[in-house]
């Protein structure tokens, strides 16, 4: 058994019947899972292959797999530790489960919509907001009639000292970010409209791939389309699209516009 200060992450459990018996079996197996399932989102964030429906090979899923390495039975404390060796795949999975870890932190503090709004790398940002359904699943396991109280996790290897600490008030913050989003990047529209909310100052469009697309403009962009655009006459719209937490980057319903132009001709 590795010591448990020597693991690649820790997982804690907290709560004073935990004190009398163990954490219970489906808990923690959905943990573990949703653990596991994020390091291999980091893995396919950072080869460029993540995106809706995207499942990495078995030998890859083997390259990047976690196993259970210590237990500390009196405190509920289990150490995870990679499976297989070697340099270069013991860099690839610290290197997956430090953007875990980061990703972790933003969520536990309330920072993740700042971290994916300003996050420069395209890698970290895709995969920290992929992992939102496997933390809300973590998350979920918290309640304080059930046995467990709150989560800790830790990476001692790299950050001993820093430990991320989710409990009953994290877990409902992170809940409600299902109702958010965060603005991408920049983008151009061409499209033509077939159908306004004047209440919302919001059209509708096709885009040219597939699926169809909510487009919000501001008061004085939405007046111009209304009463100026002619039928079928094609429109650039120019803002960035809403990404929601959870959901496949590459891909957006909703999208909102700072600036419009119409095309010469129909």
């Amino acid at each position: 058994m590795i010591p448990y200060e020597s693991s690649l992450m820790t997982l804690r459990f907290t709560g004073p019947n935990l004190k009398e018996s163990g954490i219970a079996i489906y808990d923690l197996g959905i943990i573990l899972i949703c653990i596991q399932r994020a390091i291999n989102k980091a893995s396919l964030a950072r080869t460029g292959r993540l995106y809706k429906g995207a499942i990495a090979t078995r030998e890859h899923r083997q390259e990047i797999s976690l196993q259970l390495g210590s237990r500390q039975k009196s405190s509920d404390c289990y150490g995870l530790i990679p499976v297989v060796s070697g340099p270069e795949l013991i860099d690839t999975i610290h290197y997956c489960a430090k953007l875990l870890f980061d990703s972790l932190f933003a969520y536990a503090t309330g920072k993740v919509l700042d971290k994916l709004l300003n996050e420069r790398s395209k890698e970290a940002q895709t995969a920290t907001s992929s992992m939102y359904n496997d933390v809300s699943s973590i998350v979920g396991r918290i309640d304080h009639r059930g046995s467990i109280h709150g989560i800790e996790i830790g990476m001692p290897t790299i950050n001993y000292d820093n430990i991320i600490s989710f409990d009953i008030e994290t877990r409902y913050n992170i809940e409600a970010l299902n109702a958010e989003y965060f603005l991408g990047e920049a983008i151009t529209i061409k499209a033509s409209v077939f159908k306004l909310y004047p209440n919302m100052d919001m059209v509708t469009v096709r885009k040219s791939t597939h699926g169809k697309c909510n487009i919000f403009l501001s008061e004085k962009d939405f007046r111009k389309i209304r009463y100026d655009r002619k039928p079928g006459r094609i429109i650039s719209f120019i803002g960035r699209p809403r990404h929601r937490l959870g959901a496949d980057l590459s891909d957006y319903s909703e999208f909102e516009a700072n600036h419009i132009s119409f095309s010469a001709h129909p």
